[in-house]
């Protein structure tokens, strides 16, 4: 049975979980607590523990619950306002190092579900950015200037205006390699299991309550 755990659908890209952590039951001490256990809190509960340190992940819910159950199980490296829009918006150098980063979560992701061996189904895809413009020669107008941006930040990218599968017509859009699709539900079952054979403890239905900084320590509930 599928679990429906936030919100009122169910993502046709969900999975069913193969393990069930409990609550934390009792007092315990740690190098780190992580709050959260999506894909990011998994993510940083699986670097820390892979790096020696002892690590306590809590989350309110099961694993992956909320919008990593959602997600839309794509990695891209292209930023919501364009490559235009985030020169702008960040200045050269800073963009160019926004774009950096994602395309290296995109390979790490791409190393990490080749090392668990899981079936992750990792593949490579380009993406395409297609004209807000109708009109053909606005839409050219846009795309090249798009290519101008994006190959300044040094990204692999073309145009073209072949017909493809995904668009209703032939008007100008550019091919952006080095993307990527993947299951995400199937990639944290691999990091959860990683995690813990690293030693991370993974406790869910464990809320937090509150922080007592004046004794280092976080209050949580079941």
């Amino acid at each position: 049975t599928m679990h429906n755990d936030s919100g009122r659908t169910v993502s046709i890209w969900s999975h069913p979980r193969s393990v069930d952590h409990g609550p934390l039951q009792h007092d315990a001490s740690c190098d780190v607590c992580v709050v959260g256990g999506g894909i990011a809190g998994l993510s940083v509960a699986h670097a820390l523990a892979t790096e020696g340190k002892a690590v306590i992940l809590i989350d309110d819910g099961p694993l992956c619950g909320g919008e990593t159950y959602r997600t839309t199980a794509h990695l891209s490296a292209v930023p919501e306002l364009g490559y235009r829009g985030v020169i702008a918006h960040q200045g050269k150098d800073r963009a160019a190092a926004v774009i950096e980063a994602h395309q290296w979560a995109i390979n790490r992701t791409n190393e990490l579900a080749t090392g668990f061996g899981a079936e992750c189904d990792f593949q490579q895809r380009d993406v395409i950015r297609i004209s807000r413009h109708a009109d053909p020669e606005r839409a050219e107008q846009e795309m090249e200037a798009e290519l101008e941006a994006a190959e300044s930040l040094g990204v692999e990218a073309s145009l073209a205006s072949d017909t493809h599968p995904g668009l209703a017509h032939a008007n100008p859009h550019m091919h952006i390699a080095g993307m990527a699709q993947f299951s995400p539900m199937s990639f944290c079952d691999a990091l959860a299991h990683s995690a813990a054979e690293h030693n991370a403890r993974l406790h869910t239905h464990t809320a937090m309550r509150g922080l007592d900084r004046q004794h280092n320590k976080l209050i949580t509930c079941k």
